[in-house]
């Protein structure tokens, strides 16, 4: 019976999300329907960066008359905004909400199996992950990329080439994977295995093309959007740009510096574990760490850190931590992403470093005891 009503009030919740999602009084600040404007100025074979027509169709969906960013992701990354182009803009709304929660519900499971944690409930936190819920409100396409990724550690050792052709729409956002995929290259190259690396370049090539059908100067529009959007005068939280505030305000460079350092951590780390390397453990980490020292990120990509904080959670009964800490984590993330505090803010500066925390704390025990032999031999 608790089960049924459970189930029910999980239906009912979504349910009034979607409606919330997509109605007219709250389409303005929406990732989603960027995402449809953009489809629909490519399906018409117009330039898909341009604000003004973006502004338009916007308005014309009932968005309002607010500024309009661009998408930033490369044309590569278009297809999810060519699928949505096919609807209208209502519809489009309501299935993009429907993929991310399908999404969501299919990465948790699966990390869930990958875990071997089919008896515990700890997965039941990862539906209140403050980033997750930032892009189920915003309609923003992290959960994707996370599904992408969970897809990734899920099949990389059976399918490697239905593996690598998944990874690769986690590109949509590359300022995101270089520590992970300079570890998959290294790692790779010292197995000799490029089924994985061989099926994501085949997939990013076909999901390059595509776009060209319908713009052929479609990466002189991209270039020329992402330089008119003037990033660099743009507070982004992240720790990249509080180095290069702090630094130096117009050395945009700058703000590359600390994910030059990941990488070459990133490289010392799998380095030491190479013998013993694992995907769903390290790589997990790995891509925790990369967000948190990307050029620039917001909450909502911070989605990708979803496998490694549940591997810490269900790390807690061979450590005997405490999920006290993450608790506090998740509930200040929780407040301010209900309270509807915009991303941009430096009120999310802390999230990114807190996840990374997380995930040492409630792992550093069992790490401890797997370096202990390896010293003593």
């Amino acid at each position: 019976m608790m089960k049924t009503v459970a189930a029910v009030c999980i239906l009912a919740a979504g349910l009034a999300v979607i409606v919330l999602m997509t109605s007219q009084n709250s389409l303005a600040g929406r990732d989603w329907i960027t995402y449809w404007a953009s489809g629909r100025q490519l399906l018409s074979h117009q330039n898909p960066y341009d604000q003004a027509a973006l502004a338009a169709l916007d308005r014309s969906a009932g968005a309002g008359n607010g500024k309009v960013a661009i998408i930033r992701y490369p044309p590569s990354g278009l297809l999810f905004e060519l699928l949505l182009a096919q609807f209208g803009p209502r519809t489009a709304g309501v299935l993009w909400i429907l993929a991310l929660i399908g999404a969501l519900v299919i990465s948790i499971r699966l990390l869930r199996q990958m875990m071997d944690q089919t008896g515990d409930r700890n997965h039941l936190l990862g539906y209140l992950f403050p980033p997750v819920l930032c892009c189920l409100m915003a309609g923003q396409i992290g959960i994707l990329l996370l599904l992408s990724f969970t897809l990734f550690l899920y099949l990389h050792e059976r399918h490697p080439w239905i593996a690598g052709a998944v990874l690769s729409f986690c590109l949509s956002k590359p300022h995101l994977m270089a520590l992970p995929l300079t570890v998959l290259v290294v790692w790779s190259l010292g197995r000799k295995r490029f089924q994985i690396l061989a099926g994501g370049a085949l997939t990013l090539l076909a999901c390059g093309l595509i776009p060209l059908y319908f713009d052929p100067q479609i990466w002189s529009h991209y270039l020329a959007g992402f330089r008119g959007e003037h990033i660099e005068n743009e507070f982004i939280p992240v720790l990249s740009c509080v180095f290069r505030v702090l630094v130096h305000r117009e050395w945009q460079m700058l703000q590359f510096v600390p994910v030059l350092c990941g990488i070459a951590w990133a490289l010392a780390y799998y380095w030491r574990r190479r013998d013993s390397w694992e995907w769903l453990r390290d790589g997990s980490f790995l891509m925790a760490v990369g967000v948190l020292v990307a050029p620039y990120a917001w909450i909502t990509d911070e989605a990708l850190a979803l496998p490694a904080v549940l591997f810490g959670l269900y790390a807690l009964p061979r450590t005997g931590r405490s999920v006290i800490p993450y608790a506090v984590l998740a509930l200040a993330g929780l407040g301010e992403t209900l309270f509807a505090i915009p991303p941009g803010t430096g009120l999310y500066l802390w999230t990114a470093p807190a996840w990374v925390a997380w995930c040492v704390y409630a792992e550093w025990p069992v790490r401890v005891r797997e370096r202990a032999p390896a010293a003593a031999s």
